[in-house]
């Protein structure tokens, strides 16, 4: 099996758009793609 430094896909589920999936850039506070705003993801399970 080759090296794969892409790591695990779960490690990045926290970091998509909670509405559309999308990957964001680095430091936007909004999706790129839908506008969604972006909260860690301690802030999206309280709710």
């Amino acid at each position: 099996m080759p090296d794969d430094d892409s790591g695990d896909v779960v490690c990045w589920l926290g970091k998509l758009c909670p509405e559309c999936g999308a990957m964001p850039s680095e430091g936007d506070e909004r999706c790129w793609r839908c506008g969604a705003e972006r909260r860690p993801v301690d802030e999206r399970e309280a709710t």
